[in-house]
Formats: structure tokens, sequence, C-alpha cells
């Protein structure tokens, strides 16, 4: 559930505390950026220059939705976020679970 965004911003001290009054709503906000796009093209490089990672670090991985995607093909990926509630949304999602 979001947070109460009425939180006045002078009491936002933090990027953390930024994107965690946010994170409930991040996954509508960024429905419109192509995530399956971006992880198609960085598989179609990594496929190029023949090189297979078997692990992937999401530095910034906000609520998973990349990290989700390239678990998908194959990859075992760790995410990472300043914001704790961006992760609790990822932890939370049915995909993030699999495996």
């Amino acid at each position: 559930m979001p947070k109460d965004l009425s939180t006045d911003m002078h009491e936002i001290t933090s990027p953390a505390q930024q994107f965690d009054t946010i994170a409930g709503l991040y996954d509508e906000l960024m429905s419109v950026v192509p995530y399956d796009y971006w992880v198609d093209y960085l598989h179609q490089i990594l496929r190029r220059f023949n090189h297979k990672p078997a692990t992937i670090l999401d530095l910034c991985c906000g609520t998973g939705a990349v990290s989700v995607l390239l678990a998908q093909k194959e990859y075992k990926v760790t995410g990472v976020d300043i914001s704790p509630e961006m992760i609790e949304v990822a932890r939370r999602k049915p995909e993030a679970r699999k495996g």
C-alpha cells in the first residue's frame, strides 16, 4: 500500500526517503518504460560478444522490474537499491519468489 503522499516535502531528507514515499506507486508511474526492450538489448549485446554471465548485479533495482525480466532469461540476479521500501515491493512480487 502506498505511503501517505501528503507528507511535507521538507520532511524528506534523503534520496532513500524520496523513493520510499513513492515505492507503492512506482510500478504504475513507470508502466510506460519499455523494460522488456532494455533487457532484450542487454541480452543481445552479451550474446554478440559471446559473454555468458551466470550472475547479474542490478544496481538501483527499484521495485525489481528489470531484475525479474533478467531472471526470466535464466540469469541469477541480485537487486540492490538505496530504498528499503522499493526492495520490499520487489520482494512481494510473485515473480521474484520463483526459483
